[in-house]
């Protein structure tokens, strides 16, 4: 590798060359103190300065600032300092502006032991916007850039920089034109962004051999003339080297990632060695003096111009590559010595990389050869010398094989009509199709992945288009002009990162939204004025989805089949002005509601908001002229004047979970007359948020007369209800803060605080005293001193409340009682000293229940009614309780059975009846009990079984509660051997010897045990292997009783 016109050994003898002639050795003990030991120096002129030390962020300011004895410096060798980290700024670099000079990014540096970021921005006022970074690194990053401050004067030509550096930082020497040699550390491995951008005055630069990465914007447009690339470099930013004045060989062999213009119209030459390398992206090499470059075998791709305008003559593609522009080899003489295929168009490998002049059309007819897989990017739009084959082509046959169709390629083909996309076809780049008025296909193949900006911007003739679940972007406008498109259907399931459709147009009557669709781009139907339908197909409420903005603006008669309750984020003007969007909308999951994203949806009836939402926008529903009912369960959502010029909107409800609403957020409602809030509805208070507030003009100009606001309220803001149309209102014992004029222009005339201090209050509450005159404060008597104290309260009058009731229980929450009866409820207020504890009783359902003033229930017929207990001291407080009246019920009043003394063989079994009186008792139903089963059993119904010798009692019970009983007296004596028979006529059964002998019949017997098991069902007439015991033996329609 060639040397550089200087090394780091060289640097630091320079140093030690002016030792006599103004050079300079200064050592930083305490961190700061930098300009304070320059100063002290007993000398005129510095001209080489070395410093050692501790240098914090104001010391490396310093040494930039060209002031004082820093002027004439020439040399700086900080080879040996140390960066001691503080909120010391060194630095202050623009490092971005917008476009149109509407912004800029500016970024202040400080030392910091590892890289950190933080922001802010500010609007310009212009439609821009100023953003600031703060940024702590240890790299010296923005150290040395140039700054208007120090420009007129700054002299250093070399800098020395520190060994203990780890990279050179970003911006470190950007726009700094004094800048000749560089010191680079042995130990630094990356070169960072734009960290020598414009340095017009280096020339050369030595990097040491551990370098791997040269970042974005690095020597662009420097003066660098000279740099060998050391074997570790692998990575080359955009445009690092772009329009420097390098020439000669360079080594790229070992690069493996290079961005686009890196070095764009620098004259290197010889050959370029791009082995490593399996893109090549746009501009990379474009304007060289090279005649030949070496590819990876593994290469893929080739961007625009990438080689262009250079002296290549020498070129062998790799079989790997799969994708190239037209422009790629533009204007070099290899690219000019390539010839078309019979068909008249140049193919590389399987790409189709441009029509010659000989083009073959055949009656309108372009063919693309079988086994094609890809068109480069650039436009065929070709002159053959008479006339332009765009407008001779008025049919495409595209090969089966095909997989990307690149920019432009048909851009301007405005008599090709109808044409077959393949199924394959992966990606229609930018402008693929553009002004292509005629063309015409039935539908895009569920293989495309992939559509370019403005793909088919213009595209007249189509008629619909669908985008399969496959799609995963589609670039800005790509449908944009498409006039005759009537039916759109959007399957892909996530379209983030695309651009706006463009589907939008008088044409489009009907579209057609996926269940899996999760993001609607920007855009995509706007101003769709006769869009009849959009159906949105069945989805999993597990699914997110998120509307951009303007989606469907301006689609004032389109109806909307199954809107889909869960929409994550609906962005501005997303819905505005669709006027047929109507009914009920109920929304879950929401989390973003935008700037106008519903104003105009006049048809709109009712709408209830989730507690997920965080944010909606300024007028998100303005201008709904027909909503009347809004349900707000938002917790704590950022809003503005959500509902402007909803003018019949009457009714609101705040959930009981609200935690605060926001400003503006139900002002100018002139129609709203109700106010309601879940949480007074709600007893115990661990139900609800420990605290409530009502931001700034929440309620202002509205037009309820009555309000009770919950008892959690905390603090309400300024202007909250000024302009008010109540004549009272009560602030709970819990207020906190009361903003400015909150009352200002109200007609409120006497307000109750219930709080046991003095809330704070952000000023007056009128905008004059004036207005309060008339109004009366009712507050505790014994804070009714430090009100007339207290610099904001005191010329306002106040007269006493009583000490109400906080806490009212009612003895029981739930009874159940019979028809006919009564029962006494209590009730218990608290605190004791309440001054005022009168309650009032009250049933909702006098048919069932009565209540008297004592409290005294009556139930009068079966149902169910719930009984209020209320204080009647202006706490409004109350509890209930839920009774449900039965009819009575009807005991058991005797049980008899029908035998109660019996003796039984072993085997033989009996019925017992029981009668159980009255008749019409409400429950007969009765259990059965042996007191002892080793001698008799008895099931369900009363049958007693005989099982052993002995005595037992058999009881029979009420299971009523009537607690009744009665028995019966059972002996039961052995028998040896025999059977009876029951009904047996012809047919005998006889048990003998353990043996049972059925005679008489030849029909099947059925053996069961006494507990009604079947024990064997045989047409065998003789019986063996039973155990001993009792068993019925049915045949032929007889049953016989046996004991073995």
């Amino acid at each position: 590798m060639r040397k550089g016109l200087f090394s780091a050994t060289f640097l630091f003898m320079t140093v030690t060359g002016f030792a006599q002639n103004g050079v300079v050795t200064v050592d930083v003990e305490t961190p700061g103190t930098l300009s304070e030991r320059v100063l002290e120096l007993d000398v005129t002129r510095i001209k080489s300065l070395t410093v050692t030390g501790n240098l914090n962020g104001s010391d490396i300011a310093y040494l930039n600032s060209s002031t004082g004895k820093m002027s004439g410096v020439e040399t700086l060798d900080i080879s040996n300092i140390k960066l001691v980290p503080g909120d010391e700024p060194y630095a202050t670099v623009v490092i971005a502006r917008s476009d149109i000079g509407m912004g800029k990014t500016t970024a202040i540096f400080y030392i910091g032991d590892v890289y950190s970021e933080t922001s802010d921005s500010q609007n310009t006022g212009l439609g821009g916007v100023n953003i600031t970074k703060y940024i702590h690194t240890n790299d010296l990053s923005g150290a040395f850039a140039y700054s208007k401050s120090s420009d007129s004067s700054c002299s250093i030509k070399e800098v020395i920089l520190p060994r203990s550096l780890p990279r050179i930082g970003d911006y470190m020497f950007k726009s700094n034109t004094y800048i000749e040699r560089i010191g680079i550390p042995s130990g630094v491995t990356e070169i960072g962004k734009a960290a020598f951008e414009a340095a017009s005055s280096l020339t050369s630069v030595n990097l040491p051999a551990g370098v791997k990465i040269v970042d974005d914007y690095a020597f662009s447009r420097s003066g660098l003339a000279q740099i060998d690339l050391p074997e570790s470099l692998t990575v080359i930013g955009a445009e690092a080297f772009r329009e420097t004045k390098l020439i000669g060989e360079l080594d790229f062999s070992n690069v493996e990632r290079l961005g686009m213009w890196a070095f764009w119209n620098v004259k290197i030459s010889g050959t370029l060695n791009l082995g490593k390398l399996t893109e090549i992206p746009d501009g990379a090499f474009t304007g060289g003096d090279y005649d030949k470059v070496i590819f990876s075998d593994n290469l893929v791709a080739i961007g625009e111009g990438a080689f262009a305008n250079s002296k290549l003559t020498d070129v062998t593609l790799p079989a790997s590559l799969t994708s190239i522009c037209a422009s790629s080899f533009q204007d070099t003489p290899w690219y000019s010595s390539l010839k078309g295929a019979d068909d008249g168009i140049i193919y590389i490998n399987d790409i189709a990389l441009a029509p010659t002049q000989n083009v073959k059309i055949v009656d309108g007819l372009l063919v693309i050869k079988d086994g094609t897989r890809s068109i480069a990017s650039g436009n065929w739009n070709i002159n053959d010398g008479n006339t332009s084959i765009s407008t001779l082509v008025t049919r495409l046959e595209l090969p089966s094989t095909l997989e990307t169709i690149g920019d432009e390629v048909f851009s301007g083909f405005e008599k090709l009509g109808d044409i077959t996309l393949p199924e394959g076809l992966a990606y229609i780049g930018d402008r693929a199709f553009n002004g292509c008025k005629s063309l015409w296909f039935e539908n895009l193949p569920s293989s495309v992945l992939n559509i370019g900006e403005e793909a088919f911007n213009g595209c007249k003739s189509l008629t619909q288009i669908a985008l399969s679940e496959n799609v995963k972007s589609v670039g800005n406008n790509a449908f944009y002009g498409c006039s005759g498109i009537s039916l759109v259907k959007i399957f892909a399931s996530d379209l983030r990162g695309s651009g706006i459709l463009g589907f939008g147009s008088e044409a489009l009557d009907r579209v057609v939204i996926g269940g899996k669709v999760q993001y609607l781009p920007e855009e995509s139907f706007f101003n769709s004025t006769n869009l009849r339908k959009v159906e949105f197909e069945p989805r999993d409420p597990a699914t997110p989805l998120f509307i951009d903005g303007y989606c469907f603006s301006n689609c004032g008669k389109a109806q909307f089949v199954n809107f889909p309750e869960r929409i994550d984020s609906i962005a501005d003007y997303a819905f505005s002005d669709c006027a047929a969007l109507s009914g009920s909308m109920m929304l879950t999951d929401t989390r973003h509601i935008g700037y106008r994203s519903f104003i105009g949806c006049s048809s709109l009836t009712e709408v209830v908001l989730p507690e997920s939402v965080e944010y909606i926008g300024e007028e998100a529903f303005g201008r709904c002229g027909n909503l009347q009912r809004v349900e707000y369960n938002c917790i704590s959502a950022t809003t503005g004047t959500v509902f402007r010029e909803c003018d019949i909107l009457a009714a609101v409800k705040i959930g009981k979970n609200v935690e605060k609403l926001g400003d503006g957020l139900f002002s100018t409602l002139s129609s709203l007359n109700s106010v309601e809030f879940e949480a007074n509805g709600i007893e115990n208070d661990s139900e609800i948020p420990s605290s409530f507030e009502i931001g700034q003009h929440c309620f202002s100009a509205s037009g309820f007369k009555k309000i009770e606001l919950p008892r959690n309220t905390t603090l309400i803001g300024d202007y909250a209800f000024a302009d008010g149309k109540f004549a009272e209102i009560t602030l709970p014992a819990m207020i906190k803060y009361l903003g400015k004029e909150m009352f200002s222009s109200s007609r409120v005339k006497n307000i109750t605080i219930l709080a046991e201090e003095v809330p704070e209050a952000g000023g007056n509450l009128w905008y004059s005293d004036v207005e309060a005159q008339s109004v009366v404060f009712h507050v505790p008597a014994r804070l009714i001193n430090d009100y007339r104290d207290a610099e904001i309260w005191k010329n306002y009058h106040y007269e006493p409340i009583e000490k109400l009731v906080e806490k009212i229980e009612i003895s029981s929450s739930s009874v159940t009682l019979e028809e006919g009866s009564t029962l006494t409820l209590s009730v218990t207020v608290s605190p004791a000293d309440a001054d005022n504890q009168d309650v009032a009783w009250k049933s909702d359902n006098e048919d069932v229940v009565t209540v008297d003033n004592n409290g005294v229930v009556t139930a009068v017929a079966p149902g169910t009614a719930t009984v209020t207990v209320s204080t009647l001291d202006g706490s409004n407080l109350s509890a209930t309780c839920e009774i449900r009246v039965v009819k009575p019920v009807v005991l058991v009043e005797s049980i008899t059975l029908d035998i109660t003394d019996a003796t039984l063989n072993v085997g033989d079994t009996m019925m017992l009846t029981a009668t159980v009186l009255p008749e019409d008792a409400d429950n007969r139903e009765v259990t059965w009990i042996s007191g002892n089963e080793d001698v008799v059993t008895v099931d369900n119904n009363g049958v007693v079984t005989a099982v052993a010798p002995g005595t037992a009692t058999v009881t029979v019970s009420t299971l009523d509660g009537s607690n009744l009983s009665a028995t019966c007296n059972i002996t039961v004596e052995s028998k040896t051997g025999g059977v009876d028979a029951v009904g047996a006529e012809s047919i005998n059964v006889i048990a003998r010897d353990g043996v049972i002998i059925i005679s008489g019949t030849s029909e099947e017997a059925f053996i069961y045990s006494m507990t009604g098991m079947l024990i064997r069902r045989t047409d065998e007439r003789r019986i063996e292997g039973l155990v001993s015991g009792c068993y019925f033996v049915f045949v032929g329609g007889q049953s016989f009783k046996v004991v073995i």
